[in-house]
C-alpha cells in the first residue's frame, strides 16, 4: 500500500516471509509440546523467533538483516525438512479467527500503510513524527550503505544493546526491494506488527476459552472504545493511537500475551516445555519494547500547570543535572499529554 514497489514483488517477498515464519512457528510449537495450538499461536511464535534469529545474526556478525534472514530462512527450511513436523489441517474457527486479524489490520491500519503515498503525492506526512526515527533504525539494520557503520547516530561507534528486535522484520525487506525506512516503518512494521498482536490476543482468548473466547479477546482488542474517546477524552489515554504511534507496542504487548498463553497451558499440563517457552518469550520482550519503569531514562519530560521542564543527566555517574524550563500560558491550549511518551 505505500506505492513503492510493484504488486508482484511485494507478494513474493510477503509469501517468502510468511513462508518461513510459518514454518517456525510449526516447528517450535512442536517443540514446547504445544503443536495443538492455534494457527495464530504458529505465526506469532514464528514472528518472534524469526526477528530474534535476525537480531543475534546481526548483532553477532554485523550482517545485513536481509542477509541473517536468508541464513535464517535456511535453518528453519532445513529443520522443516529434517523433523518433517506433522501439520494439522487449521480448523475453521482459526481460519476465521486469522481472517479476523487480517480484517482489523486493515482497518486500523491502512490510513497509515498509505502514508507513503500521501506523501509523495501531497507533500504532507500524516502520521507521527517519530516515524522517521523508526525509518532511520531500520535503515541502519537493513541499508546495504550502512552495513558495518554501526549507531545511526554517529558511524562507526558501538552499537548498544537495546530493544532493536522489531525493526529486524522490516529491515529484512530493505536490500530486497530497495526501500528506505520510512515506507518500511509505516506500510510493513505497524501493520505486521499490529496483525501480530491481533494473533497473539485471539491465541490468548483461545487458551482459555476454546475457539468463541479467542473471537471474543479479538473482539475486545479492535472493536471496543479505548478510554481516549470517553471520559476525559485525552488521546494520551487512547490505546489504539498508541499501538500506531509506537507500533513497537504491538510487538511488546503481543509477546507478552502468547507468554500467558504458554503459561496457562504450563499450569494445565505442567509440563517443562510450555513453561520454558512462555519464560523464552518473556525474556525476549526486554528486545523488544523497553516497558516504563524498567529502568530510569536519561531525559525525562514532566509536565506541569505552567511550565515544561526538561531533566537530562550529564552523565550516568553524575548526580547533577541541568533544567530547562521553558514557560507558557495557563490557558494555553496546547496538549501537554505528549510529555514522557518518547
Amino acid at each position: 500500500m505505500s506505492g513503492a514497489v510493484s504488486i508482484a514483488a511485494a507478494l513474493g517477498a510477503m509469501t517468502l516471509f510468511v513462508l518461513v515464519v510459518m514454518s517456525a512457528g510449526v516447528l517450535l510449537l512442536r517443540a514446547a509440546d504445544a503443536a495443538d495450538m492455534p494457527a495464530s499461536a504458529a505465526w506469532a511464535l514464528g514472528l518472534f523467533a524469526t526477528a530474534a534469529g535476525i537480531y543475534v545474526l546481526v548483532f553477532s556478525f554485523q550482517l545485513l538483516a536481509a542477509s541473517a534472514f536468508g541464513i535464517w530462512a535456511a535453518l528453519v527450511l532445513a529443520f522443516s525438512v529434517l523433523f518433517r513436523p506433522a501439520v494439522r489441517g487449521a480448523r475453521g474457527a482459526e481460519l476465521a479467527g486469522l481472517l479476523l486479524c487480517a480484517v482489523a489490520t486493515l482497518f486500523w491500519c491502512a490510513e497509515l500503510a498509505a502514508v507513503p503515498q500521501a506523501l509523495a503525492r501531497e507533500g504532507v506526512l500524516k502520521t507521527w513524527l517519530d516515524q522517521f526515527i523508526h525509518g532511520a533504525a531500520i535503515s541502519q539494520f537493513g541499508d546495504p550503505r550502512a552495513a558495518g557503520r554501526q549507531a545511526m547516530e554517529l558511524a562507526d561507534t558501538p552499537m548498544p544493546i537495546y530493544h532493536y528486535m522489531s525493526y529486524m522484520v522490516p529491515a529484512a525487506f530493505a536490500w530486497p526491494l530497495d526501500l528506505p525506512g520510512l515506507p518500511l516503518a509505516t506500510s510493513l512494521w505497524a501493520p505486521v506488527g499490529f496483525f501480530t498482536l491481533c494473533a497473539s490476543v485471539y491465541t490468548l482468548g483461545a487458551a482459555l476459552a476454546g475457539a468463541p473466547g479467542g473471537l471474543a479477546a479479538l473482539a475486545a482488542l479492535t472493536v471496543l472504545p479505548d478510554p481516549g474517546t470517553y471520559g476525559l477524552h485525552n488521546r494520551a489515554f487512547g490505546y489504539y493511537w498508541y499501538v500506531l504511534a509506537v507500533p513497537g507496542a504491538s510487538y511488546g504487548v503481543g509477546v507478552v500475551l502468547l507468554s500467558l498463553a504458554f503459561l496457562h497451558r504450563w499450569a494445565r499440563a505442567r509440563g517443562a516445555r510450555p513453561l520454558l517457552g512462555g519464560a523464552g518469550l518473556l525474556a525476549a520482550s526486554a528486545f523488544i519494547r523497553r516497558w516504563r519503569g524498567a529502568r530510569p531514562s536519561r531525559c525525562s519530560w514532566p509536565a506541569t500547570t505552567g511550565s515544561i521542564r526538561r531533566r537530562c543527566m550529564r552523565s550516568p555517574s553524575s548526580s547533577r543535572s541541568r533544567t530547562i524550563s521553558t514557560t507558557r500560558s495557563p490557558t494555553s491550549r496546547r496538549p501537554r499529554w505528549w510529555a514522557g511518551c518518547c
